[in-house]
């Protein structure tokens, strides 16, 4: 697994205490559909954040009416986070 894993530095990732505004942008403007979340520094990884449960959990207060003003406001990110999985490097493929 070593062979193929990328260096933290090299991965794209989500500060838990990011506004929603900017996770959603990073999200739309990042090649991948799942990133690392992170709190306080980026080696303690929280879970993992997959775009639709992002725009899951978003949409659900929508569709009760809330506005998307105070949709964004009151999102908890960590609702849709899920927890990571960690793979040691000498694991095989």
């Amino acid at each position: 697994v070593e062979e193929i894993m990328l260096h933290r530095s090299q991965i794209e990732m989500v500060d838990a205490s990011m506004p929603t505004e900017e996770v959603l942008n990073l999200l739309l403007n990042s090649s991948h559909t799942r990133l690392p979340v992170y709190r306080d520094e980026p080696e303690n990884v929280v879970g993992i954040l997959h775009t639709k449960h992002l725009l899951r959990g978003l949409n659900a207060p929508l569709k009760v009416g809330q506005a998307p003003a105070d949709a964004m406001k009151n999102f908890n990110l960590m609702e849709v986070v899920r927890e990571p999985y960690f793979i040691p490097e000498t694991a095989t493929l």
